[in-house]
């Protein structure tokens, strides 16, 4: 059964840096550039970073031809760019950049490359005399990370790649940087910083899966390569710290709308507006083998542009169908659609004034009079708002929740501690901590009764 689950609805190209003019560096950065002369034509090239790889304290840039694969080495300072070397073939756009340094403590640059093709973090060691050793794998799955520089980060003397684990948002040093190749990711940096905060979410739900008893919540986010993830937890075990992926690149296609059980056979579903069909509301139904990846269209439904806002799903109409409630961005009106698997063209206004000053941060029951109630954070006072159903189409007058919420992110509403209320879960954009602030029935209030989840978010 499903039970009470609402939802919310690489950087640019870089090269690296050095101290080019061998000045150490001003006390203050200057805000103007240096353009270097005769440097033009950098399109179609792509820079792995920064090395003395000609050992004659001249910097230079290592970087692969699009167009050929072929790598080559141009020394460069602030008077200019010197004729480039080859030092390299073979090097396309499969091979993508994840450092330069002197790795392996032999004197020659190393370079760090991620290969698309098997997702294998490699290090190209070289070999003093123009070009490279053969490649070195490090670790699997490095399509998880993105590179956030080389440097020596504990002071050992060893230069340290750092990455960002795009699943669990922390910054990890892979290994110790010594000649013994890391083989796992070893270090973490900065696990709960406000540098973490790169999962989006989708929704939350508090369900027990057809034919058992054993309760189970899912949190379904979004993280910074687009993918769709399921983070789970069950009692007596904490939240997933590995979630599964059930759609890759969900993003570049997809919009969230909301978490329910729309073709009521006990398995939650998501529903989310496909930007490449019309915007068009689909569905991916849940089922005992999880998730589908293909979803359902529901018919008549397009039209769901970015002039839309869903707050969320709820059966609004207390007749056991579920369907949206979203704000139109240009009217400022807020509408019902009843959808379920069919849609509604014929939706049912039941409010005005919704611009976007109000942010979505979920809609379930909270004071238990069996109505759905909307909770938004208003962005001009920074109020998290509780606006109470009415069960007339309409609602009571607004209550405060908390002041502050802008410095919340909303990740579902949900029985998260199994006591029978919704709680709200939100990450605190300060530390990146998930946390939930639990429910008596009649409201809740952040800091008063909050429990932190995880870490890192």
């Amino acid at each position: 059964m499903v039970t009470k689950g609402t939802t919310l609805g690489v950087c640019p190209a870089r090269i690296g840096f050095d101290n080019f003019r061998r000045d150490g560096g001003t006390s203050q950065g200057d805000t103007t550039p240096v353009v270097v002369p005769n440097s033009g034509g950098w399109n179609g090239y792509t820079p792995y970073g920064l090395a003395d790889y000609q050992h004659t304290g001249q910097f230079g840039i290592i970087a692969a031809q699009n167009s050929t694969g072929n790598q080559f080495y141009y020394p460069v300072d602030q008077n200019g760019s010197g004729a480039p070397t080859e030092i390299g073939t073979g090097w396309t756009s499969n091979l993508a950049p994840f450092g330069v340094a002197q790795f392996t403590g032999d004197g020659s640059y190393d370079i760090f490359t991620c290969r698309a093709d098997t997702k294998n973090l490699m290090m190209y060691p070289g070999d003093a005399v123009g070009g490279f050793a053969s490649p070195r794998t490090i670790l699997g799955g490095c399509d998880r990370y993105t590179p956030f520089g080389v440097t020596d980060y504990n002071g050992d003397g060893n230069p340290d790649l750092i990455l960002r684990d795009n699943t669990t948002g922390n910054l990890v040093i892979p290994g110790n940087g010594s000649e013994s190749t890391p083989t796992a990711i070893g270090t973490v940096i900065a696990a709960g910083s406000a540098t973490t905060q790169s999962l989006i979410p989708y929704g939350a739900v508090t369900w027990t899966p057809p034919g058992t008893t054993t309760r189970r919540i899912d949190i379904y986010t979004i993280n910074t390569l687009g993918d769709l993830l399921d983070y789970t937890e069950t009692p007596g075990a904490p939240l997933s710290s590995n979630p599964t992926t059930i759609k890759t690149t969900f993003a570049t296609r997809y919009r969230p709308v909301g978490v329910a059980d729309f073709n009521h056979d006990g398995y939650p579903d998501l529903e989310a507006i496909d930007t490449a069909v019309g915007d068009s509301l689909v569905i991916f139904l849940g089922s005992a083998n999880g998730i589908a990846t293909a979803p359902t269209t529901i018919p008549g439904s397009g039209g769901w542009t970015s002039n839309y806002r869903p707050f969320g799903v709820t059966d609004f109409q207390k007749n056991g169908h579920t369907g949206i409630i979203t704000a139109q961005n240009d009217t400022q009106n807020l509408y019902y659609y009843p959808v379920d698997l069919s849609i509604s063209n014929n939706p049912i206004l039941i409010g005005g004034g919704w611009s976007t000053n109000f942010t979505p941060f979920g809609i379930t029951d909270i004071d238990g009079d069996g109505n759905s109630d909307i909770v938004t954070c208003r962005a001009n006072n920074g109020r998290l708002m509780e606006y109470p159903g009415n069960g007339a189409s309409g609602f009571f007058a607004a209550r405060t929740i908390l002041i502050g919420c802008t410095n919340y992110t909303p990740f579902g509403l949900t029985d998260y501690n199994g006591d029978g209320n919704p709680d709200l879960i939100v990450r605190d954009n300060t530390t990146g901590n998930l946390i939930i602030d639990a429910g008596t029935g009649g409201g809740w209030w952040i800091n008063n009764n909050t429990t932190t989840i995880t870490t890192g978010w």
